[in-house]
Parts: C-alpha cells; sequence; structure tokens
C-alpha cells in the first residue's frame, strides 16, 4: 500500500502538513487518496469513504484550503522547480484524492481553484516536463464531473491555456462528452451554454441603495466610491458603470504621482512599478497603468504577470488596459507567445463584454494575426482567439450584461460628466488639425493639457521651444518612449516603429508598414499633422479622399497605381516632393514598366491638384526609356527631376538631360557594392556639364570606409566613361560630411581623375549632407 503521509519540501505540502496536525481527518483524507492510487477517476465507494472525512473538516474549509494550495503552487517560479522543487509523484496521488472530495455541488471559489491548479500543474517546467500529469487530469476530470455550466466554461477556456498536446486532447474528449450530455454538437457548445444560461435576478432595491451610496461617496471622498462601483461592476458587467469607473479612476490619478513612480532608466523603473503593484490597491491601479506598457515584451510579460498575481478580482480598467495590447499589436515575435498566453488568461479573469466584443471582431482579430511576424506566433494567435472568444461568452452569459433602464439616471448620476476642459481640449485639437501650421493654437493646447496633467501638453510645450537643454531633451525622449505609440490611436497599427518623429507636439513623419489596410483609419483626423509620409508597399488611394491629407508636403514610395488618386484628390494639395516606390511598381519586376511610366504621365499631365509640386523622382523599371521623364509637360515646370537607375542606364539619362539642358539628380547603385549608393546631381550649361558625387555615409572603420568609398567612385567613373566625348564635362566634385570621408575619397580618386582625361577640374568639398 502506497504510504498516506506527506512528504515536505514543496511549499503546498508544507502547509498541508500543518492542517494534518490540527484535523486528524486530514490524515484520513490523503489516506484515501493513496489507496486509489491507480484508480484514473473517482468511483462511487470512493466518494463514499470520502464522505465523512469532508463532513470532518467542513466542505467551506476544504475548498478554502485547496484554493490556497494551488495559489501556493501556482505562485513558485519555475526556475525553484527546475532546482529542486519538482512535484513529487507521491505527494501529486495524495493531491489528487482531495481533488476528488469535490463533488458537483462544489462552490464558484472551488470551480476557480480547479481551474488554477490544471493550469498551475499542466504547465511545462523546462527540461522536465509538464509539472504533474496527475494532479492536471484530476482538476480537468473534477470540472467535467462538476458538469455545471460554470465548469463547462472554465473546461473550455483550459482548452487553449494549456499547451501539452496529449492534455489537450483529454479536454476535446471531456468537452465532446459534456456536448454530446446536452445534445448539441461540440462546436456549438460554447453558443449553448450562451443562449441558455439563466440571467441572475437583480435585486433592484439593492442596486439602488448602493448605487445612491457611491454617488454620495464620489462628492464627499472620491476614493472611496471606487470600492462599491467595483462591487457592482462585478455582478453587473455593465458599459456605464465601467466608464464611471474609467472616470473616476482618472480623477484620482495625479500626474505627480505618476511621475514619482517613473525612474531614470526603464529597469529602475519597471522594478519601482512592480513593488507598488504588490499593494494590489484599487485607487493604485489607475497610476499603475499610466506607466503600462514598459518596454519590450519582456517588461510588459512582468507588468501582466504582477497585475495577474496581485490584481485577482475582476476590474474594467485592467481588461481595457490588456484589451489595448490586442486591438492596437505591438509584440509580434515568436518569444511573445508567452505574453500573449498571460494577456489572454487576463481578458478571461477580467471578463467585460468590450473584449468579447473585441475578440469577436474579424477586423481586429485579422489585424492582430497579421502584425505577427512569427509563424509561430500566427499559428499560436489562431487557433487561441476563436477559444477565448467561446469562453468569454460563456463566463459573460451567466451575468447581467447590464443594469435595469429605471436606475439609468443614477449610473448617469455616479459616472463623472464630461467636464469643460475635457470640451476645450476636444475643440482646440479640432482647431490644430484644421490648421496644422498654426503654433499660437498648439501653445494654448499645451496649457490647457498640461494643467489637467496630460503629458502630451508637456511634449507640445518641448517641442515648441526654439532650444532645449539637454535635461529637457532627455525628458523628450522619454515622453516620446512611453506615450508616442499611444498618441497615434487607431493610426498605431498602420506606423512602423522607425521613422517616426513627432515635430511641435504632433507626428509629422511616419513609415507604413507593408500591405497596411490604411482605410481603416483613412478620415482620422491625426493625418491633417503629417508632413512626411513613406507608403512604399501600400496602397494609399483611399487616403487621398479624404481632406486631412491636404497639408501632406512629402510622400514618398506612391504606387503607380495611386497615381490616378492623387492626382484627383478633392482638394489641392500641398506636395513639394513625390517619389515613386519599386516595391509595388509592376514595371520593377515586369517589362512593362513603359506603359505604367506613361499612365502615370497622362494621370499627372491632367492634374490640377499638384501645382505646389517641385521635386519628382522616379525609380526606373524595365524597359524605360530615359526620354520620357522629359518629354512631360508636367515636369517642365519642377525644381529638380531625380531617378534611381543602375549605372549601366545612368549615362543615358545624363545624356537626355544635357540634351535638354536639365539639371537633374540620380541615385546610382554600384554593382560591385550593392549597399553602396552614389547621388549624382548633373547641372547642364551651355556647352559644358557639371557633376557633382556626393558620397553616402561611410562606415566607422577606415580600412571599410576607404573600400566603401571606392567601390562609389568606381560607380561613378563608369557612369563618366560612358559619356560621348561630344559633351565635354567642365567640373566635377565629390563632397563627403567628414574630413574622414574626404581623405578616404581623396585615396580612392585617381581612377575617376584618369577618366575625366585631365579635361575637367576635380574638387573636394565638405558638405553638411551628402
Amino acid at each position: 500500500m502506497r504510504d498516506a503521509r506527506l512528504r515536505g519540501g514543496e511549499p503546498w505540502a508544507e502547509r498541508a502538513l500543518e492542517r494534518v496536525s490540527e484535523n486528524p481527518a486530514w490524515a484520513e483524507l490523503f489516506a484515501i487518496g493513496a489507496r486509489a492510487a491507480s484508480a484514473s477517476k473517482p468511483t462511487r465507494a470512493l466518494r463514499e469513504a470520502m464522505a465523512p472525512h469532508v463532513a470532518a473538516i467542513g466542505r467551506a474549509a476544504l475548498e478554502r484550503e485547496l484554493s490556497q494550495w494551488m495559489a501556493i503552487a501556482d505562485a513558485l517560479p519555475d526556475e525553484l522547480l527546475r532546482q529542486s522543487f519538482v512535484v513529487m509523484e507521491h505527494n501529486a496521488a495524495l493531491l489528487r484524492g482531495v481533488i476528488w472530495a469535490l463533488d458537483d455541488t462544489a462552490s464558484e471559489a472551488a470551480l476557480d481553484a480547479l481551474a488554477q491548479g490544471a493550469r498551475c500543474f499542466g504547465r511545462k517546467v523546462r527540461f522536465r516536463g509538464q509539472r504533474s500529469t496527475r494532479v492536471t487530469n484530476a482538476c480537468l476530470r473534477a470540472l467535467a464531473d462538476n458538469g455545471s455550466d460554470a465548469a463547462i466554461a472554465r473546461l473550455i477556456a483550459l482548452g487553449w491555456q494549456i499547451e501539452y498536446p496529449s492534455t489537450q486532447q483529454l479536454v476535446e474528449r471531456l468537452l465532446a462528452q459534456a456536448a454530446k450530455d446536452r445534445g448539441v454538437a461540440r462546436e456549438a457548445l460554447a453558443d449553448h451554454l450562451a443562449r441558455g444560461a439563466t440571467t441572475r435576478d437583480v435585486d433592484e432595491g439593492a442596486l439602488e441603495r448602493a448605487l445612491r451610496s457611491a454617488r454620495d461617496l464620489v462628492r464627499r471622498e472620491p476614493a472611496a466610491a471606487l470600492e462599491p462601483l467595483l462591487a457592482l461592476w462585478r455582478g453587473c458587467r455593465d458599459a456605464r458603470l465601467a466608464a464611471a469607473i474609467e472616470a473616476l479612476s482618472a480623477q484620482l490619478t495625479a500626474p505627480e504621482r505618476v511621475e514619482a513612480l517613473r525612474k531614470r532608466s526603464q529597469k529602475a523603473t519597471l522594478a519601482a512599478w512592480c513593488e507598488r503593484c504588490a499593494r494590489g490597491d484599487a485607487a493604485e491601479l489607475g497610476v499603475l497603468l499610466s506607466l503600462f506598457p514598459l518596454g519590450n515584451f519582456k517588461a510588459c510579460l512582468a507588468q501582466v504577470e504582477a497585475l495577474a498575481a496581485h490584481y485577482r478580482a475582476a476590474d474594467p480598467r485592467l481588461a481595457a488596459a490588456l484589451l489595448s495590447l490586442v486591438t492596437q499589436p505591438k509584440y509580434e515575435s515568436a518569444a511573445s507567445r508567452a505574453l500573449y498566453g498571460a494577456i489572454f488568461d487576463g481578458l478571461l479573469v477580467h471578463a467585460d463584454p468590450r473584449s468579447a466584443a473585441a475578440v469577436g471582431d474579424d477586423d481586429v482579430v485579422d489585424r492582430l494575426v497579421t502584425a505577427a511576424q512569427s509563424y509561430k506566433l500566427r499559428g499560436f494567435l489562431e487557433a487561441a482567439i476563436p477559444r477565448l472568444r467561446a469562453a468569454l461568452a460563456a463566463k459573460l452569459a451567466a451575468l447581467p450584461s447590464a443594469l435595469p433602464p429605471s436606475l439609468d439616471e443614477l449610473v448617469a448620476a455616479v459616472a463623472p460628466s464630461q467636464g469643460a476642459d475635457d470640451i476645450d481640449a476636444a475643440e482646440l485639437l479640432e482647431a490644430i488639425y484644421a490648421a496644422p501650421h498654426d503654433d499660437n493654437l498648439r501653445r494654448v493646447y499645451a496649457d490647457a493639457a498640461t494643467a489637467r496633467g496630460d503629458p502630451h501638453g508637456e511634449l507640445v510645450a518641448l517641442q515648441l521651444l526654439p532650444e532645449l537643454t539637454r535635461e529637457q531633451r532627455r525628458r523628450e525622449r522619454e515622453l516620446l518612449r512611453t506615450y508616442g505609440r499611444a498618441w497615434l490611436g487607431p493610426l498605431e497599427p498602420l506606423l512602423q516603429k522607425q521613422g517616426l518623429v513627432y515635430r511641435r507636439g504632433f507626428v509629422a513623419e511616419g513609415r507604413l508598414r507593408a500591405q497596411s489596410n490604411v482605410e481603416r483609419a483613412a478620415g482620422d483626423a491625426r493625418w491633417s499633422t503629417f508632413e512626411v509620409l513613406d507608403a512604399a508597399g501600400c496602397f494609399v488611394s483611399s487616403l487621398f479622399e479624404q481632406p486631412q491629407m491636404k497639408h501632406l508636403r512629402e510622400l514618398r514610395g506612391l504606387s503607380v497605381h495611386d497615381a490616378d488618386a492623387v492626382c484627383i484628390a478633392p482638394e489641392a494639395l500641398s506636395l513639394r516632393s513625390l517619389s515613386f516606390s519599386p516595391q509595388v511598381w509592376e514595371g520593377w519586376w515586369f517589362p512593362d514598366g513603359q506603359a505604367q511610366l506613361l499612365e502615370v504621365q497622362r494621370a499627372f499631365d491632367r492634374s490640377e491638384v499638384l501645382s505646389s509640386l517641385a521635386h519628382l523622382r522616379v525609380n526606373f523599371g524595365l524597359g524605360v526609356q530615359p526620354a520620357l521623364l522629359f518629354d512631360w509637360r508636367f515636369t517642365e515646370r519642377l525644381e529638380r527631376l531625380a531617378a534611381g537607375v543602375d549605372q549601366r542606364d545612368a549615362h543615358r539619362f545624363i545624356e537626355q538631360a544635357f540634351a535638354r539642358r536639365r539639371a537633374v539628380q540620380l541615385c546610382v547603385a554600384s554593382d560591385g557594392y550593392e549597399s553602396t549608393q552614389i547621388v549624382i546631381e548633373v547641372a547642364a550649361a551651355a556647352n559644358a556639364m557639371a557633376l557633382r558625387f556626393a558620397l553616402p555615409p561611410l562606415a566607422s572603420k577606415q580600412p571599410i570606409a576607404e573600400a566603401e568609398a571606392r567601390g562609389a567612385l568606381q560607380c561613378a567613373t563608369a557612369v563618366a566613361r560612358r559619356l560621348d566625348a561630344a559633351l565635354p564635362i567642365a567640373s566635377a566634385a565629390v563632397t563627403a560630411r567628414s574630413e574622414r570621408e574626404l581623405s578616404a575619397a581623396r585615396a580612392a580618386a585617381p581612377t575617376l581623375a584618369r577618366a575625366l582625361r585631365g579635361r575637367a577640374e576635380l574638387r573636394f568639398e565638405r558638405a553638411a549632407t551628402a
């Protein structure tokens, strides 16, 4: 017979030994579990034998202790588990016996303990495997044997929370049996639970008294009103109550408290944040969420785990914060899988109708899955989101989703109304978007936003200063690092992290993510402050149907297919610079580039909204003749015409430019050094040509810099040699940004000097930009 005594060394077992010493019934209960070590599920005889000992312990005490044991085991770090505290099979068999003592009358707390135990002991420990298959399976079978809708809803959630394939198969078998017992298909089980759940009766009198009490507290002591409102929301997930809680929390979140939590480094800020989170104070949550998330996915995961450990009760503020990471995805690598698993756990714990609506929105799900850069993360999301959707629906089905209509007036009284400051801020933002060049409006907005504690006002005020001190620049970087992505609103998932520039407090430059669906945010007012937009790899025709784009100054990477949309924009554009991108230009890959260019030519020649355009750059595709650009009526009034060409085609373009007495700029790629490009500016005079070779930024190491300079000048030499002798070169200048780059150019320039054959002057110049 198996030894019925618990063995020490595990935190949960140490606490259980204390209970055994206090009450002999615990020892008898463990002994019965030991005798059934070979069983896979509890029998009727086993439960009958356990019944008197459960009665001696007390059902409430049994459930309370089981919850404590599961919480202790769940809090144990995996690192310690790998070293020594691995769940012993002996103790696992005894714990399984205690789990079997629960019957179908288990309370909500007991069901939560079983779900936590299945997650905890089913978790994979590196180099060890699953913590305990026995305990995990016992928790799952106990939930299935309970058979209530609440238990089955938790079982549905565990289907995507547990990773082991064999355990997932067990969950699916148990859910298939539960569906069969209810006479529905397995796929329809969650919907059946949602339809069949009976909404609890709402005691309107008690709710009215609670709301009146909360309203009085809001007037006298706002901090004390938070807990009553949270208690109301946990019993009735009403959206108006959630809005009242979030608005009240924002009032309690003083900016100085947030700044006190912010340290000089991200690591120190995270440590202080976790220390404050350990208090578990509901009034502090607004301060904590003001600095959420912090940095990369590891820091964010630490924050999510800390919130899960210390804020276990459902809270709409936490649901909204976690949901923002789903609707505006920031983390895209395969390593982020653990983070999204923790986020989904939190969304289920803090079940909110807004979360259910978001994960049920195909557009939100598509954006999240598309943002994933790893196929492993993408596969995890595709499998987990439908399960999360079903689990949320099942859990919310048992709760009233709204308060009775008779209490609307009381809810409105509790919910803080929109103040004059908020209205003024909205009007100021609207005025700024209508006139983005007016700095006076931005100063007024900065004062108003700073007065109400909005950090955006601080950034606007800093960037409007003519010159910043070192400390002010540090603060500017800190604000942008913390809030820069959040201030983008619905534009955030569309824009890359690189190339994002805030100017005078608002986003001014950005690069669209490849294949972004800009239609989702085409009418957003934030586009009004953009001055430079890189649209390479995207189709942006829907953007230019909106008046917000009329202030754009430079557009890069425009697709040929979007040329018509730009040329027939509803309002005159302020574009000064425009370039076409080869990434989405079919002519770059197929020999129909000339047809594509002719299509653009027709669109531009009839355009009436590009009157301010001064600079145009076209990247040549296959089969395009350079003369086409010079035949445009549109290009005659441009200040600068630029083209991206291969060095073998550069001489033809220069010949055409010289013949038409046009000043042009080329960006030529070197064949020998594929990563090196050289900019050639050609000024055509009456009977001579002036070349300016602008070297690209060179590497930091001197030998590499010389090699790169040599490669760039070899490219320039090849272009010069291809020029016909009838087109004399009067002068050639090589410009670089530093003395080191100039010296590297001088060392590599003899081949260029020989190519000019002494007919032209060769100079080396220092320039601010290359």
